[in-house]
């Protein structure tokens, strides 16, 4: 087999990455669905594997040294995360843009009238 280092060079190419723009977070597996198709497996059985206040804190300053155009924020159902408000707040004022990719169905919840 050809290693792929050689395979680029014979066809005058060269590895290089950019750099990054997006920045995905993910929240955890805590979802209040149980989607078949969820390729987190996500559902109400992981509600303990959720993003802690220390690991938000560190993504914040992460994306702060990152310079990310976009922040991309995920789980399971994120809305659901005691610490999104957080997330939300300092990726706000780290990032240009901020996305939050919900199932929807839990903003009726607690959480929901705190993102409003």
């Amino acid at each position: 087999m050809i290693p792929f280092s050689e395979t680029l060079a014979v066809s005058g190419l060269e590895l290089r990455r950019a750099k990054p723009l997006v920045l995905q977070v993910n929240t955890g597996t805590y979802c209040n669905m149980l989607c078949r198709h969820c390729h987190h497996d996500a559902g109400p059985h992981r509600a303990a594997e959720t993003m802690g206040e220390g690991t938000a804190r560190e993504v914040i300053s992460f994306a702060r040294r990152g310079a990310f155009a976009v922040a991309d924020i995920t789980g399971g159902a994120p809305e659901l995360s005691p610490v999104l408000p957080l997330l939300v707040e300092g990726l706000s004022s780290a990032c240009p843009k901020v996305v939050l990719r919900s199932n929807l169905t839990a903003l009726a919840g607690a959480n929901g009238s705190e993102l409003a």
